[in-house]
């Protein structure tokens, strides 16, 4: 197996499927860890949808890393020391981080409740507006979140309004292309059918003159005949 990511946890990619069983055993030893099956790892970490991402997580619990080689930048850690990381579970508070913030849009000596909640992708809706940016990009953050900062709350209503006919436009875009591709392939597969139709008759023909010239004479039933000689006969009348 091989392991790649930061101490406080790694991605694990097996040589075989049929060894995460016993490689997923002997991680659980590791006390203050935890480990993970790529389906098995909690959603609201949006990690696992990706071929980069290992067929085992491992993640530590803050104070507790994994070091290959207690080194960094050339030199070695003094363990003795105290010294900080990053790449925890973000639900503890030790991984949260502090936003400050200062301009004219934005309201002074405001700070946000404990009840509310803050996520760093907020923040690109957040620069959208302080830019003035009209046609924002959707992107996984909420613009509730941001919408206490600011003096003027609804220039937040209509940046959703943007956003949801930005959204509209896309589908209907998406819709028509859509359409003029299915177009395009149905002429060409209908070209194609007909070309090879066209050929099929033509190498028929050079290959059998004489049976295609005896397919399309026109072969009189009897009922023809017999019209045919009452008509001959009338006019010799």
């Amino acid at each position: 197996a091989k392991a790649y990511g930061v101490p406080p946890a790694m991605n694990i990619f097996v040589e075989s499927k049929n060894d995460i069983d016993h490689v997923l055993k002997n991680l659980s030893k590791i006390p203050h860890s935890q480990s993970y099956r790529k389906k098995d790892i909690p959603e609201r970490y949006h990690y696992k949808n990706s071929e980069r991402i290992g067929d085992i997580l491992l993640v530590f619990e803050p104070g507790y890393e994994i070091l290959r080689d207690p080194r960094y930048g050339g030199k070695k850690y003094d363990l003795s020391l105290t010294h900080g990381n990053h790449g925890y579970d973000n639900r503890h508070d030790s991984m949260k981080a502090i936003f400050y913030a200062t301009g004219p849009q934005l309201k002074q000596n405001f700070t946000l409740d404990n009840s509310s909640t803050l996520h760093n992708v907020d923040l690109f809706g957040l620069m959208c507006l302080l830019l003035n940016i009209d046609k924002c990009p959707p992107s996984n953050g909420s613009l509730e979140n941001i919408k206490s900062f600011f003096i003027e709350p609804s220039r937040v209503a209509n940046m959703n309004r943007s956003l949801q006919q930005t959204t509209i436009d896309f589908v209907i875009y998406s819709i028509a292309l859509l359409g003029i591709v299915l177009i395009a392939v149905m002429a060409i597969v209908w070209s194609a059918i007909s070309l090879r139709s066209m050929f099929a008759i033509r190498n028929s023909s050079r290959n059998n003159p004489a049976k295609n010239t005896q397919h399309n004479q026109y072969e009189f039933s009897p009922i023809n005949r017999q019209n045919l000689s009452s008509q001959v006969d009338h006019a010799q009348v």
